[in-house]
């Protein structure tokens, strides 16, 4: 016959197995809840990129009006009053790609060409019309961030239909 200790052993053990039971549930939950908040957390994050995105293609008819009050140089005929509005105003569009505040695909999209083409009649600029001024490699030196862009968008636009080799691993 059962005693009163066989029963107390029993009901330790019914009361270990509950705590082991309710540890192994409690890990699971926690573990849930983790991958729970990892997935929120990358989905978060993937939102929060698209919205940055969006707001950077938001400026892109601002800059489009901006850039269209651009008067074109002639390398010939300088106008330097609109050298210098240019190179400025290069030198903005190059600041806002480089501090991401624009989206550089947008930038090489619509105005890469432009950009370039500007950009060298700027270094054609010679002759200033005083000794001692500013010609437009001048101007293109000190704005940085403009000759940057500018030398980034030229190779891209040389190396645009260059033509893939068949195999780089083969060498003859």
């Amino acid at each position: 016959m059962p005693t009163v200790s066989d029963s107390a052993t029993f009901w330790s053990m019914v009361q270990g197995i509950g705590e082991v039971a309710a540890a192994l549930l409690a890990a699971v939950a926690l573990a849930f809840s983790y991958l729970l908040h990892r997935q929120q957390a990358v989905a978060t994050s993937k939102i929060a990129d698209q919205q940055r995105l969006f707001n950077q293609r938001q400026l892109l008819l601002p800059l489009w009006e901006y850039l269209g009050t651009l008067k074109d140089i002639d390398p010939q005929n300088v106008v330097w009053p609109d050298v210098v509005t240019a190179i400025n105003k290069l030198e903005l569009i190059a600041l806002c790609v480089e501090g991401e505040i624009i989206d550089k695909e947008i930038i090489r999209r619509t105005f890469r060409t432009k950009y370039v083409e500007l950009f060298e009649k700027i270094l054609q600029c010679t002759n200033p019309p005083r000794p001692g001024m500013k010609n437009g490699r001048d101007f293109a030196n000190e704005n940085r961030a403009a000759y940057s862009l500018y030398e980034e968008m030229k190779k891209e636009l040389n190396d645009q239909d260059r033509i893939a080799p068949l195999n780089k691993s083969t060498k003859t």
